[in-house]
């Protein structure tokens, strides 16, 4: 007998009500991200940052959009240095400062999940971060320039690592590309290296390359991806500051 992931082969590919729900909690999600911007300024606690999740959920229940069950909403800032450190823990007592800040909305609203992060800067961003943030987003351009039915995880993966590594950043990865989003925020498919995973249409996944370099901060952003039957769309998140 061969155990079978039957459920997690079934999630892979949403159905037209799903992509509905996932679109409506993207767009919660992707406005929580202007709210991050407005909010932040050098100094202020990473407390307050949390503390937006509030008013997301306090308008949730007055659309009369919340099931309190299956849903789950975390709003968080990743400052520098620790932004360098993708998966840490910020402290409450934190505080932003010039940046690299990555700015992260986890969500999962009435069963379906979303994610949006962003890296930005408080005032201007030095000469050597404003070129790390030129790469990661060529880097996700590489990637998503390959997004369709048809092709592997592992090359949408590739697309990015190898971009990002023949620009010298070989020893600043720290993840993978992407991984897919559905009712859970991680879920197959898994954009990553020696994935046997092929993209099909109506899969949801995630795009985020990432560069990590100790001592500055982290750079990632994280898109949103359908998957179409000749290409993708993209879910469109607004920028940093």
């Amino acid at each position: 007998m061969i155990p079978a992931d039957l459920v997690s082969k079934m999630c892979q590919v949403k159905s037209a009500f799903e992509i509905q729900m996932i679109r409506e909690s993207a767009r919660v999600s992707t406005r929580a991200v202007g709210d991050i911007f407005k909010n932040a300024y050098d100094g202020a606690s990473a407390v307050k940052i949390f503390s937006l999740s509030r008013s997301v959920q306090t308008n949730l229940i007055h659309s009369k959009s919340f099931d309190p069950i299956v849903t789950f909403l975390l709003i968080a800032p990743w400052p520098a240095l620790i932004s360098s450190m993708p998966h840490s823990i910020p402290e409450l007592g934190d505080r932003l400062n010039r940046g690299p800040t990555v700015g992260m909305c986890y969500f999962r609203i009435n069963g379906y999940a979303s994610e949006c992060e962003r890296t930005f800067f408080i005032g201007e961003p030095r000469d050597e971060s404003r070129e790390d943030s030129y790469h990661i987003m060529k880097a996700r351009e590489k990637a998503l320039s390959v997004v369709r039915p048809g092709v592997r995880c592992s090359d949408v993966d590739t697309e990015a690592r190898s971009y990002l590594i023949a620009n010298g950043y070989g020893d600043n990865l720290r993840h993978g590309t992407g991984h897919g989003i559905g009712l859970d925020n991680h879920e197959v498919s898994w954009i990553a290296e020696n994935s046997d995973q092929i993209l099909e249409e109506n899969m949801v996944i995630s795009i985020e390359p990432g560069i990590y370099i100790d001592d500055i901060g982290g750079f990632r952003h994280s898109d949103m991806v359908l998957v179409t039957d000749c290409g993708y769309e993209l879910d469109q998140v607004p920028r940093g500051h």
